[in-house]
């Protein structure tokens, strides 16, 4: 109960306060799933206590541990053990069909407010208080949010894939108060919370690129020392800025950022990248069909600021991120990089932040040196170019507020340093 996959923090709480109670609940669920084959018995009054008892068992693991699909696929079986434990006198019943009717009823009514819920989620995501929209060249409408108007430094944070601009919270908050006269923009991709794609075409990374530089542009950002912060497939973003407009920004902060190198099949099999393809696809099927309100956001958001959390929460259930997160991705895998080619524009400067769980694989590795090899070389000198490492996982420096705070400072340092490695 205390693990980030399969936890739950209330939960965890009352076991560390009720240690005894705890033990009783471990060993009462092992000597209860032991006695299970007693549910057979010819006595109703046993069968019954038992599938009973297994529902609000597998409602409380759906629950506490999200594994939802235990409460379908073991309650799927409770009847046939009513069935074969039933005396064979009461299966000579006469046929009643009320049952079906009212399940099907049921179901009806349960379909149609998910629907109802998809639509009002759809409405609370497009139209955010907080939040502005641009319509940019390409036709999509792009929202932002953040306070970036006459400030001497302005951060772009960029998000990663899949991942609500919520998650970037205690980030903007962090680089905000570390940095003296500077602002932050928060950017949602078309396809993303309350952006919208209506341009033609599917390579959405192409498209990403186009639609940020537009953006800048119309909101007039360029009198301000402008730092690019991009996060995962946000520095894959960023990355692309640096050749195509390479005057946007003055420098680039990324933080365990897309190497497309990393999606070789050498280092990524194909096999690995139809996976991917394919969990998200599910992902985006379940909420295009209603079932967003079921689903378990991939984005723990209880580490976000509270008054955060409800938006990041709905945008993760909503079909359209899954949607442009699949075809993100699938642009990126498209996308062929030369060998040899350079990563970043000639002359691109900042910061490489790595994971610690990333920087501890060794391909992976390999692929972060790579990016800070070019953009944080001191002097000419390659081996002065290191990551700055994060403890933690892909996600932990963004979403807990400590790893933000530390990502914000070393950011602040290298911008109030003018821009020198120390």
């Amino acid at each position: 109960m205390r693990t980030r996959s399969y936890g739950d923090r209330f939960v965890w709480k009352m076991a560390v306060r009720y240690p005894k109670v705890t033990r009783l609940g471990a060993w009462g669920v092992m000597i209860w799933e032991t006695l299970f084959p007693l549910s057979l018995l010819p006595v109703p009054a046993i069968t019954r206590a038992f599938t009973v008892s297994a529902k609000v068992f597998h409602l409380f693991v759906g629950g506490t541990m999200r594994l939802q699909r235990f409460i379908w696929g073991f309650g799927g079986f409770h009847p046939a053990i009513h069935y074969v434990a039933s005396p064979k006198s009461t299966l000579r019943t006469t046929r009643d069909d009320r049952l079906p009717v009212a399940f099907g009823a049921a179901a009806i009514s349960a379909a149609l407010a998910l629907q109802v819920t998809k639509y009002v989620r759809k409405l609370l995501l497009r139209t955010p208080p907080t939040w502005s929209r641009v319509r940019v060249k390409s036709g999509n409408s792009i929202a932002y949010s953040g306070n970036f108007r006459n400030v001497k430094t302005v951060f772009v944070v960029l998000s990663g894939l899949g991942v609500p601009a919520e998650a970037y919270t205690w980030l903007a908050a962090h680089l905000k108060s570390h940095t003296p006269d500077s602002g932050v923009l928060l950017v949602e991709r078309a396809g993303y919370g309350g952006s919208a794609w209506r341009a033609s075409g599917d390579d959405r990374m192409a498209r990403a690129t186009e639609d940020l530089a537009d953006l800048l542009s119309r909101l007039q950002v360029e009198d301000s020392f402008v730092v690019g912060v991009g996060h995962s497939l946000g520095g894959e973003v960023l990355r692309r800025i640096s050749w195509e407009h390479p005057s946007l920004f003055d420098a680039y902060m990324l933080l365990d950022a897309t190497n497309p190198a990393q999606f070789d099949d050498g280092v990524f099999p194909q096999w690995e990248k139809d996976n991917m393809l394919a969990q998200i696809r599910k992902d985006e099927v379940i909420a295009k069909l209603g079932f967003g309100s079921l689903m378990v956001p991939a984005i723990p958001t209880t580490e976000l600021p509270a008054s955060y959390r409800r938006r990041a929460d709905i945008a993760q259930r909503d079909s359209k991120i899954w949607t442009s997160a699949r075809k993100e991705l699938k642009s990126l895998f498209d996308s062929k990089l030369r060998k040899k080619a350079q990563l970043f524009s000639p002359g691109s400067r900042g910061l490489v932040f790595a994971a610690e769980a990333t920087y501890n694989k060794p391909e992976l590795k390999k692929l972060q040196d790579d990016i800070a090899r070019e953009v944080m070389t001191t002097n000419g000198d390659p081996s002065s170019s290191q990551p700055i490492i994060i403890d933690g996982d892909h996600m932990d420096m963004v979403l807990r507020s400590t790893h933000a705070a530390r990502v914000a400072l070393e950011i602040s340092l290298f911008v109030s340093s003018g821009n020198e490695f120390r």
